[in-house]
């Protein structure tokens, strides 16, 4: 049952993750970072997750796997499970609760590296939820992104502003 092989590994994930993430509070240089980061247990939990999301595909199952997977990339740093995460929740799943999840994930404490697929991403959103309040949301957060971005400017000022004006009242 892919549900409870999930739950199962979020247990375990969980478990795993809070004495990682002492070792990581320790680490004082990024070449300390980086050896914390290599040595979570990242291939056995991205199988795992990709397994479980493949076999319940198209389920809301499916959808927390491949959030997990993203999870996992976003936590240890690995650019490839990220985006390998993200591009399927969001082609599979962009309709799913845990799109609310992915775009907090996406917003709050994430590394800079994650820019722009963020902004990729809540372009997505927007253009592929049914929810007003999701897609609300997603508009906020964007304009908020692109809006302060000092690379972008006043272009990027003015679509913060264009974005504003979709949200639906």
């Amino acid at each position: 049952d892919p549900a409870q092989r999930l739950a199962e590994l979020e247990k375990r994930f969980q478990e795993e993750r809070e004495g990682w993430t002492e070792f990581r509070k320790q680490a004082r240089t990024l070449e300390e970072r980086a050896e914390v980061n290599a040595s979570f247990p990242r291939a056995e939990f991205a199988a795992e997750y990709a397994a479980i999301a493949e076999a319940a595909r198209g389920s809301e199952v499916a959808a927390q796997a491949w959030y997990g997977l993203f999870r996992l990339g976003l936590m240890v740093e690995e650019r490839e499970l990220f985006a390998r995460g993200l591009e399927q929740v969001l082609a599979e799943h962009v309709r799913s609760p845990v799109i609310g999840s992915v775009m907090s994930a996406l917003v709050y404490g994430a590394p800079e590296w994650t820019v722009p697929a963020a902004q990729g991403a809540l372009r997505k959103i927007v253009a592929g939820t049914d929810s007003k309040d999701i897609r609300a949301e997603a508009l906020v957060e964007l304009a908020m992104m692109v809006g302060l971005d000092p690379a972008l400017g006043a272009q990027g000022r003015a679509e913060a502003l264009e974005l504003l004006g979709r949200i639906e009242r």
